[in-house]
């Protein structure tokens, strides 16, 4: 037996009611997709300085309209309760750097960052930036 105490408009709900998981999932995809959200889409999240943020994107080459189309959303402050990223000293302010990208460039839009994230590490001209590839909280 399953209980449900909540209000029944609740889309959730709805589909629990009528024990149909299939189209809750579809509704979902389709709500997601229209605001741009995973996993619609993919979406890289880069913690860092800002400095260090931008060198990361310049390295990469992002965005790129030719390329993959990535859009760029912030920079804003790291989230409430979000860990800073190691090895940043406790000082130094940290944004968030948000890179969409549509669904099938995914893949290209990971190994282009795992390359500049390799370069710029190498070079340590920068403070890290953490790399996130469609990070379960985005703001």
């Amino acid at each position: 037996m399953v209980m449900v105490v909540a209000e029944s408009s609740i889309p959730t709900v709805q589909s629990l009611v009528r024990w149909d998981p299939v189209g809750h999932a579809e509704a979902e995809l389709t709500a997601r997709s229209e605001v741009g959200l995973p996993p619609s889409v993919h979406i890289a999240a880069l913690d860092g300085t800002a400095e260090a943020v931008m060198a990361l994107l310049d390295q990469a080459g992002l965005p790129d309209p030719e390329r993959f189309q990535a859009e760029l959303l912030g920079p804003v402050e790291l989230p409430p309760g979000v860990r800073r990223p190691a090895g940043i000293p406790a000082g130094a302010p940290v944004t968030r750097m948000l890179v969409r990208v549509r669904r099938e460039h995914g893949l290209e839009l990971a190994a282009c960052l795992r390359r500049a994230v390799s370069v710029l590490s190498a070079r340590q001209t920068h403070e890290p930036v953490r790399v996130q590839i469609d990070p379960l909280h985005i703001g």
